[in-house]
């Protein structure tokens, strides 16, 4: 099997060696290349979206004994604007299904708040590894709007995914969309320019801009309020 220096030879590859093979992480060049930076988000957002339309289909084919029984070992909460659902030091001891309102998830550093996701209705927050490994959060989730939230318990869940296959299912859907989300934003935190991060964010997530402030926009992709408000201008310009 040829590397990938040898089949594009003029591309710099970052990597490392081994056994006299390159593992090719990133071409450099080619992430100058806006085409390409277009061609590879809109690529990642129909996966993305093909993820979200799966999860919803088996969601929706669940048996109604199933959603009933689920039904009955959760709990409805409404939430007013700005409320804590959760604190850092706390266990994340729930799954947050949001009927209707929104959510973020953040933690301090500094005392500047830094965004690490966003969730609306018919979308699901929770501190992953706080839930996971059942010990104290760094996260804090935080209301953005007046909102209806469906709290599943940790241990009831667990016994659910073990009672019914399809809810693992969609477990280990639901986990793999979430994975592929956060290496999304970690590459393009790490290996785009400020521009192309906010043409990112405008495909993947434009309904941020309509739900949450500017302010926590900016800190979510790196970048300071100024430059995500002349960026806007210079895109809006163009286009």
């Amino acid at each position: 099997m040829r590397t990938w220096k040898e089949i594009m030879p003029n591309h710099e590859v970052i990597g490392c060696p081994i056994e006299n093979k390159m593992i090719p992480w990133i071409d450099t060049n080619a992430l100058q290349d806006q085409s390409y930076f277009f061609r590879m988000n809109a690529k990642t957002n129909q996966i993305l979206k093909d993820y979200v339309a799966s999860i919803e289909q088996i969601w929706d084919s669940l048996p109604l004994a199933i959603v009933e029984e689920f039904s009955n070992h959760s709990n409805m909460v409404f939430y007013p604007k700005n409320t804590y659902i959760m604190s850092a030091g706390e266990i994340c001891r729930y799954l947050y299904v949001i009927e209707s309102g929104g959510a973020w998830k953040f933690y301090t550093n500094n005392g500047i708040k830094i965004p690490t996701d966003f969730a609306f209705t018919k979308e699901i927050i929770f501190s992953f590894q706080s839930y996971t490994t059942q010990s104290p959060s760094i996260e804090y989730i935080q209301t953005l709007e007046d909102s209806y939230i469906q709290q599943i318990e940790y241990g009831v869940f667990e016994e659910f995914r073990k009672k019914y296959p399809i809810l693992s299912q969609l477990d280990t859907l639901f986990l793999e969309y979430q994975i592929l989300r956060l290496e999304d934003r970690l590459q393009a935190l790490q290996f785009n320019t400020a521009e192309q991060r906010l043409l990112w964010l405008l495909q993947r997530e434009s309904k941020l801009f309509d739900k949450v402030p500017q302010k926590h926009i900016a800190a979510y992709l790196g970048m300071t309020l100024e430059t995500l408000v002349r960026l806007k201008k210079r895109i809006n310009t163009k286009s």
